[in-house]
């Protein structure tokens, strides 16, 4: 399976928003700098007794570090008490501290410890454009609320909105990198004067949170979206009649969910990346395409495909918790080596509950009852979808029961972030490579945005 890899960042780009609106939630805190953890060695250079803190490599302007005059080659002892030996005691302070918070730094400086005081700075916020003005707000959910982004053009309206689901993994919305293909996919589509509305999920962004990502299931994350919705609709400016939803990944499989649960109810629904099938089916059928093209012998796969066949069933057809199935000892081998199983009980970075409950869900369903326009969108090189028939079945599902109300578009040589690699090979041999942040930069194919642009506007144009 593809590795998903995760790093810490701490320096995020600055910018600020034209408009924050939300009450409830506060700014976290952008520290602004680049810690290195102090060895040996880096002890030795800065006549520190012990290797203890954190090593200052570089501190960024207008962030909270700089504002209390941290400085390269310091090294952070504590901050606000809390002694910074370990990288989840920076995270935990970080995610308690926000926009107005004072902060106290004990630094290792020339020999001898100073102390530090200033104020938290919270995280940059999106930046306004020519075209468009960025709008924070906020969504109640589970007793607390959640972050909310609202793109909005500046030319006069109405401006049909698009509501966008992501992917699964827990990454905030909030503050995309330039390269980021989502960032890509959200400025093009503002620019073509839509609305383009995103909330985070729990424990992403800022804070207060009702409760943490990575322990949210499959059904509480469809509230999570159901609930951004519900604040979407009072949003002035948005008609209620002219909602697309664009689901993405996971996101995709989620929005037709949703719809036919009556918890959205939008004119419009454009996937991406997804299927249809069961989560076993898909899983077995990934394996099979995925592993001999990261390295594995056919001969050997098909050995394990035997063990696999019956794991899977068991967790995602028996659904027997992950505590029975990891007593198999092959078993736990093969989560642990090909699906990241963890210590926590994660796979794949979600616990092993999210993975079931997406088992309980009938998709084909969901597709069946939907009352919205579709367009179904393929990647030919999309190495995770990994080929037409899941995408194309989806149009034929539709309109099935809803003649002429599905569409489908491929786009050869284009992966499941949007990138044109060529091939999915390719896209394999590129992810997690220096190389493919230069495709980042210059492959994003916008023949999705022109796709999905052409897409509405037919649909609108038959609504009248």
């Amino acid at each position: 399976m593809q590795r998903i890899l995760h790093c810490l960042i701490l320096a995020v780009a600055l910018g600020t928003a034209s408009l924050v609106s939300a009450q409830h939630l506060r700014r976290l805190v952008s520290f602004g700098f680049q810690p290195v953890l102090v060895n040996d060695s880096i002890a030795r250079v800065h006549a520190l007794e012990t290797p203890r803190g954190m090593l200052v490599s570089q501190v960024i302007s207008g962030t909270s570090f700089a504002g209390m005059g941290v400085a390269v080659g310091d090294i952070l002892l504590q901050l606000n008490g809390e002694n910074m030996d370990a990288w989840p005691a920076l995270m935990g302070i970080r995610a308690d501290l926000a926009e107005g918070d004072k902060l106290t730094a004990l630094v290792w400086r020339k020999g001898k410890e100073k102390r530090l005081r200033g104020t938290a700075v919270g995280r940059p916020r999106e930046p306004a454009t020519a075209q468009y003005e960025v709008i924070y707000g906020e969504a109640p959910f589970a007793g607390g609320h959640l972050r909310t982004l609202l793109n909005r053009p500046k030319s006069p309206g109405p401006h049909p909105t698009i509501y966008f689901l992501p992917g699964y993994p827990c990454s905030s919305l909030d503050g995309l990198n330039a390269l980021h293909p989502y960032r890509k996919l959200i400025d093009s589509l503002a620019k073509l004067d839509y609305l383009i509305f995103r909330v985070e999920k729990p424990g992403v962004g800022d804070g207060p949170h009702p409760c943490e990502c990575e322990t949210t299931g499959f059904d509480k994350e469809l509230e999570v979206f159901a609930a951004g919705y519900d604040a979407l609709v009072e949003t002035e400016g948005v008609d209620p009649e002219q909602i697309f939803v664009f689901g993405h990944s996971m996101g995709g499989i989620q929005a037709p969910i949703l719809a036919s649960q009556g918890k959205i109810k939008p004119l419009g629904i454009a996937v991406y990346g997804i299927i249809f099938q069961s989560w076993y089916e898909y899983v077995l059928a990934l394996l099979r395409f995925q592993q001999p093209r990261v390295g594995d012998d056919y001969l050997e796969l098909e050995e394990k495909m035997k063990d696999y066949t019956q794991l899977m069933y068991a967790h995602y057809v028996e659904l027997k918790p992950l505590e029975e199935i990891v007593q198999n000892t092959r078993w736990k081998a093969l989560l642990e080596k090909d699906f990241a199983l963890d210590a926590a009980g994660n796979i794949l970075y979600r616990r092993a509950f999210y993975w079931q409950e997406i088992c309980r869900h009938n998709v084909t369903a969901a597709w069946a009852n939907t009352e919205s326009h579709v367009l179904s969108m393929f990647g030919e090189a999309d190495f995770e979808v990994f080929n037409e028939f899941s995408m194309s079945e989806i149009t034929r599902i539709v309109n099935a029961y809803h003649p002429g109300h599905a569409q489908f578009r491929s786009f050869p040589g284009t992966d499941h972030n949007f990138i044109q690699v060529g091939t999915a090979e390719r896209g394999a041999e590129l992810k997690g490579t220096p190389a493919y942040r230069e495709y980042l930069a210059t492959q994003f194919d916008y023949r999705v945005v022109t796709a999905l642009h052409n897409w509405i506007q037919e649909v609108l144009e038959k609504r009248g």
